[in-house]
């Protein structure tokens, strides 16, 4: 299955496709880290085909996800926003979303605090994990399954070494 044809068919569930991009810091520098996230932010829209895309310029992939961005930070070109502007839209939309995001570390691999945001945010319906540059794969998980299935949201306690997200 290509990604595009799961895309569409989330889509023809009713799902809005939101993307999340995340780059932790590292010793890049800033212009390099600029770049690489970037890059994320531009696949999420041309791979992912995604409606909105979010980005956080500086998170770990363990961090709390509502702790993420408190800084204020400028989202990068083509990114509708931050983590704090994710979530706002979450808590204002009566949309049922469909969270694409760059490999399960792109995410998190903090399982407790993702299953803490998924009950908390009701409308994520599912998770895309694009997997495609490293593992030409597309990972679609249902949230309540992540919340509710130790197998599943395991997946997100992934981190034994990183994986390019930027291709």
């Amino acid at each position: 299955m290509s990604m595009g044809y799961d895309i569409l068919n989330q889509k023809k569930e009713g799902l809005e496709i939101i993307g999340y991009a995340r780059k932790s810091q590292g010793t890049e520098s800033p212009s390099d880290r600029t770049r690489l996230l970037q890059r994320m932010v531009d696949n999420l829209r041309t791979r992912s085909l995604v409606n909105q895309v979010y980005a956080s310029p500086s998170s770990s992939a363990g961090e709390k996800l509502a702790n993420r961005d408190d800084n204020g930070v400028a989202p990068l070109e083509g990114a509708d926003g931050t983590m704090q502007q994710l979530i706002e839209y979450l808590d204002t939309s009566g949309k049922e979303i469909c969270l694409v995001c760059l490999g399960y570390a792109g995410l998190t691999i903090n399982v407790d605090d993702l299953r803490l945001f998924l009950s908390n945010h009701v409308n994520i319906k599912k998770i895309l994990v694009d997997r495609l540059p490293y593992a030409h794969e597309v990972i679609i998980l249902d949230s309540n399954e992540i919340v509710t299935n130790d197998t599943v949201a395991s997946k997100f306690n992934c981190r034994t070494g990183t994986e390019q997200r930027s291709k």
